[in-house]
């Protein structure tokens, strides 16, 4: 049986995951819409290649 302790420390590992995965995907779905806004503004091959790989 869990503890007080044990029970409050999975539930703020669980916000602290839940945080994370949220952070990721607003970091992802950020870096998407700057290639797809700026990806017309590159003319070299290198340029749009190194930008992509952002």
């Amino acid at each position: 049986m869990l503890t007080e302790a044990d029970a409050e420390r999975k539930g703020f590992e669980e916000r602290e995951r839940r945080r994370r995965h949220v952070r990721d995907d607003a970091r992802i779905k950020a870096r998407h819409d700057v290639i797809r806004r700026h990806k017309t503004e590159f003319h070299g091959e290198a340029a749009r290649a190194r930008f992509e790989g952002l």
